[in-house]
């Protein structure tokens, strides 16, 4: 298997939605995978009792204020150090996931391809949720290809 294609985590996932997706996500600026992977990972529905509404209301200010450019990688580093933390102390596999999908949609801002982990721990709350439910995974999959290829903006080579 091509080393850019595996994954750390174990899931059960379309191995061809997945490598689309990740070619998609290697042809977007920093900007578009910080903007893609957070609307994936606000566009997947998660019950309010798994996470805190204030750290993901900082996470979505920061990645504002990171589109402005009035924050520096270095901020959303921090924070997505702070919500690997969060991820560690954690008692629940879903809050885990959700806050490493948030930490690395921030750290997609530094190294783009970050955003396809961000993605990758979605499908891993879907495994969680429903084990050996493919279509789930191909629904969310497609989602997230639908998301990327809006983003995905045409280059130019000069």
């Amino acid at each position: 298997m091509d080393k850019k294609l595996a994954t750390k985590l174990k899931i059960n996932d379309d191995k061809i939605l997945r490598a689309d997706l990740l070619m998609t996500i290697e042809q977007l600026s920093r900007q578009e995978a910080v903007l893609f992977a957070s609307k994936a990972v606000c566009d997947f529905a998660i019950e309010k009792a798994y996470y805190s509404p204030i750290i993901i209301e900082e996470i979505k200010n920061t990645i504002n204020s990171y589109q402005q450019r009035n924050v520096k990688i270095s901020s959303m580093r921090s924070l997505a150090l702070k919500l690997h933390d969060l991820a560690r102390q954690s008692p629940h596999p879903l809050t885990r996931a959700y806050y490493r999908a948030w930490g690395h949609v921030l750290a997609a801002a530094h190294v783009p391809t970050h955003a396809i982990v961000a993605t990758d721990y979605l499908v891993y709350i879907v495994n969680l949720n429903a084990p050996q439910n493919i279509d789930a995974v191909k629904a969310i999959r497609q989602h997230q290809l639908s998301i990327a290829k809006k983003f995905s903006s045409p280059k130019i080579n000069d």
